[in-house]
């Protein structure tokens, strides 16, 4: 899954206790966000993901594509009922899985690098990676929303 700039740029700006404060400037960059990052980004992963053949990136994908379009939606809904700690909390989820695509690139090396003690040599690396990269998005998502949930947590 790929998160658009939208999405990781605009993301960060809503956490900053200064543009939270500017009501109207928090709405319209969350709306940008959700509108012009979130959703047509997961729309569009759904369909790429099913048609990948394999059944991790499958699940992979479109498990967090779906959350991702889930977590909005109730962030959105909480702020429109001005339950503005909820819609912190999902909002935080959601960002998480924004993320995603960063994580997955951190953690799909570190999965390669794992392997050397084991004596598999440096030079198959290479291609051990492809098989590596679903293992990584899955484990992205999840780290990030593990993250995320104890961020949540901590907070309340």
């Amino acid at each position: 899954m790929r998160a658009p700039w939208e999405a990781l740029v605009l993301g960060p700006l809503q956490f900053v206790p200064a543009v939270r404060a500017r009501r109207r400037v928090h709405r319209v960059i969350g709306r940008c966000y959700l509108l012009a990052g979130v959703l047509p980004s997961a729309l569009a992963a759904v369909p790429v993901a099913l048609l990948s053949g394999r059944l991790v990136t499958q699940v992979g994908l479109t498990v967090p594509a779906v959350l991702w379009l889930v977590t909005g939606w109730l962030a959105y809904r909480a702020a429109v009922r001005r339950d503005f700690a909820r819609h912190r909390e999902w909002m935080m989820r959601n960002y998480a899985l924004t993320f995603l695509a960063v994580t997955s690139r951190i953690v799909v090396p570190l999965l390669l690098l794992s392997q050397l003690p084991f004596g598999v040599p440096a030079g198959s690396l290479r291609t051990l990676a492809p098989s590596m990269i679903p293992a990584g998005q899955v484990l992205g998502w999840v780290i990030n929303l593990i993250v995320a949930e104890i961020l949540i947590r901590r907070g309340r």
